[in-house]
């Protein structure tokens, strides 16, 4: 897969980068994780390397344990489980004490 020294970002380039934001990892951990080098891993998220190959994002998807499902909803912007996750701990975080305690009794039912 040949570089290039233009920058084309699309979806997919954005979905790589938010998929490994969202599970906290950073470039030299995932290329690590995935046994290809930190320079392929930063090529394909800020899109000097534009086609993903289906090779890689298997690789990729493998890494950090994402469905193909998970791939498909950060590729079309959808909001994803972790970002409802983040929301809601965002949101849980702001609570004052009373509200908190009223937030944790309803979800000890869902548990």
């Amino acid at each position: 897969m040949k570089r290039s020294r233009y920058k084309i970002m699309g979806p997919a380039n954005y979905a790589l980068k938010n998929m490994r934001n969202a599970r906290g990892v950073s470039i030299r951990k995932l290329a690590k994780m995935m046994g290809v080098k930190e320079a392929k891993v930063n090529h394909y998220e800020n899109g000097r390397i534009e086609k993903i190959s289906e090779e890689y994002l298997q690789r990729f998807l493998e890494a950090l344990n994402y469905s193909d499902e998970d791939w498909t909803d950060f590729l079309n912007g959808k909001t994803t489980i972790f970002d409802l996750e983040q929301r809601c701990c965002e949101m849980i975080k702001s609570l004052e004490k009373k509200k908190l305690k009223a937030v944790h009794a309803m979800l000890e039912g869902f548990v």
